[in-house]
């Protein structure tokens, strides 16, 4: 057999090896590091590439991962997207029109579902060499070591990535199922002789930082409150449930005014958010052995108050600014108003007020007070106002912010 037959052989035996080599690596989960440590160990010492620069896609931006033969970070400035847009498996590079591409003669893009994933610059350490050169004698089997590598490394990098997103999605489960524990059942609302309490509330998240809730204080004296922590999800949500801790301990002791509660409420705060975050807080205290509602708004959108027998609305505004705004409030006013019977109270956070029609409109109270003037009970008129939120929201339960509706009839 002639010499050159052998040597063809012995390269295509060599090729074979190389590549079942590689992909035992990728079976047996091998570091990303091994893989391209062998992969610029073939390029150099095997077939005798001069130069070689490699840039992968983290997923984020382009970073180089082996310059060999040129200085580090050769290409750092070099734009990559150009490259995408000439779709083509082998990139021969004639025109050197990038001052620093003279030191290669090809690059190999490697590609996956359309995206780019890497793109291997390979250059000959001489020109002036005789015979065929490396970079044309190996130019496929290199490009198919290409993509066998960076498609595994990316499929590594999309399962780490899923892993990851699952891990997400449990700790999310559980946040959503630690709030919902803090957020009382709307079924087991109270609903006797004095009041009765309905609520509905959806977060933007699978949890957030609208918070409702109430109190039997004693027999006779019922506290109900409403908040809204500024931003949204997983921190929002941290918030609100240290909020509430505070507010049900400080609650439960009988001799502290609402405005030494709010004072109490606002130190607590400032002291976890440094002002970084404040909540607007609407709390009523009713008795109903005097029919007597006390009450403060800090901030919040004022509650809805409307009284059957003068048929008139009114809004709950008294109070002061948001909680945690400043380090100590200047100022409490403190609400008080006798309620007739079959009086109703309605109140809601920003996701209800601020959603926005097709023509980019506020849903604002207007429909919330013309609910309330209807003679239905409470748990009718809270679904009766989320419904027509729905409607308003282009028919969409999908909202650009927790919604809550707490809802109050005095009977």
């Amino acid at each position: 057999m002639p010499s050159s037959s052998i040597r063809q052989l012995r390269l295509s035996k060599y090729k074979l090896s190389t590549l079942l080599d590689i992909t035992n690596k990728i079976k047996e989960n091998a570091p990303i590091g091994q893989l391209i440590h062998k992969f610029k160990d073939i390029l150099i010492n095997d077939l005798n590439i001069g130069k070689v620069s490699i840039y992968r896609f983290n997923g984020q931006f382009w970073r180089s991962i082996l310059d060999e033969g040129v200085p580090k970070k050769h290409l750092s400035d070099f734009d990559f997207e150009s490259l995408f847009k000439l779709k083509e498996k082998i990139i021969h590079i004639s025109e050197k029109k990038h001052p620093k591409l003279k030191e290669y003669d090809f690059i190999l893009p490697v590609f996956h579902k359309n995206t780019a994933l890497a793109y291997v610059f390979i250059g000959d350490l001489d020109d002036n060499r005789r015979g065929i050169s490396p970079s044309i004698k190996h130019i496929n089997f290199i490009q198919t070591l290409a993509n066998i590598i960076f498609v595994a490394i990316e499929n590594k990098r999309l399962f780490k990535e899923l892993i990851k997103q699952e891990s997400v999605r449990k700790e999310m489960q559980l946040a959503e199922q630690m709030q919902r524990m803090l957020i009382p059942d709307v079924e087991k609302l109270p609903d006797n002789k004095s009041l009765t309490i309905s609520a509905f509330y959806k977060p933007h998240f699978s949890v957030g930082g609208d918070y409702f809730d109430y109190f039997e204080l004693s027999k006779n004296k019922y506290a109900f409150c409403l908040a809204d922590v500024s931003g949204k999800g997983i921190s929002a949500a941290i918030l609100m449930a240290n909020f509430q801790a505070n507010l049900r301990a400080l609650i439960n002791n009988e001799n502290i005014s609402l405005k030494e509660l709010v004072n109490k409420l606002n130190t607590r705060i400032v002291e976890i958010t440094n002002n970084d975050r404040f909540v607007t807080f609407f709390i009523g205290i009713y008795d109903s052995t005097n029919r007597k509602l006390q009450y403060v708004n800090c901030g919040h959108i004022p509650p809805i108050l409307y009284q059957s027998d003068t048929k008139k609305i009114s809004w709950l505004k008294k109070g002061t600014i948001g909680i945690g705004m400043l380090k100590t409030i200047p100022k409490i006013n403190e609400g008080c108003i006798t309620l007739k019977e079959k009086s109703r109270i309605i109140c809601v956070t920003d996701g209800v007020t601020e959603t926005e029609n097709a023509d980019k409109n506020e849903f604002g109270t207007w429909s919330i007070e013309k609910e309330l003037q209807k003679n239905h009970n409470i748990k009718e008129t809270v679904s009766d106002i989320y419904d027509t939120l729905v409607e308003y929201n282009n028919k969409s339960e999908s909202f650009a912010d927790d919604v809550t509706i707490l809802g109050i009839d005095i009977h």
